[in-house]
């Protein structure tokens, strides 16, 4: 379970989750970033309000090897940004997952959706899926592929690296069935 105050206690049963002293249901700041001790991981609390920022956190263990277990961070209405014929374009929706150091509150890994509405980060989990002894990571895109959505699969190579490029897509023939939400 993530503790993003870093109180040692997990943030489902933290009841000061900011760590001021006053009890979340009394505290109109209770996310206030100002008052958590991580400034790094509270500031990007802010950054993405509309974003759904938070809406998935998964817990990966250590996966650095620097004795803090790390998470991983889904924001599925993360407004993306490419190059397309050297002219920027947004891509609305697109979703954005961070792999995010528990210990210093660094991104580890960062990838985003591929797609405006692809809603890449709306669910996570982590597993060791190809059995190697490592935490690897499954993202759900259910917007991807015009809703029909896509798995895409994060298989650690080594201690807090990934390789993001297995995608599990279902039937064509499966029309907006929002596969991986």
């Amino acid at each position: 379970q993530a503790d993003l105050d870093q109180d040692g206690v997990g943030d489902a049963c933290d009841l000061d989750i900011d760590g001021d002293g006053i009890p979340n249901d009394v505290d109109e700041f209770a996310r206030d970033p100002s008052k958590w001790r991580n400034g790094d991981v509270a500031e990007r609390l802010g950054d993405a309000a509309k974003q759904n920022f938070g809406q998935v956190i998964v817990n990966l263990g250590d996966i650095n090897n620097d004795y803090a277990d790390d998470y991983v961070i889904g924001t599925p209405n993360f407004k993306a940004s490419t190059q397309v014929n050297g002219k920027t374009k947004l891509l609305n929706k697109a979703g954005k997952v961070e792999v995010i150091s528990g210990k210093t509150g660094d991104v580890l890994i960062s990838e985003t959706g591929r797609a405006a509405k692809a809603l890449f980060g709306s669910a996570v989990i982590a597993a060791d899926i190809d059995r190697d002894g490592l935490m690897d990571i499954a993202i759900g895109s259910p917007g991807a592929n015009k809703n029909t959505g896509e798995v895409v699969i994060c298989l650690a190579t080594v201690a807090g690296s990934f390789d993001c490029d297995n995608t599990i897509t279902p039937d064509t023939s499966s029309k907006a069935s929002l596969f991986g939400s």
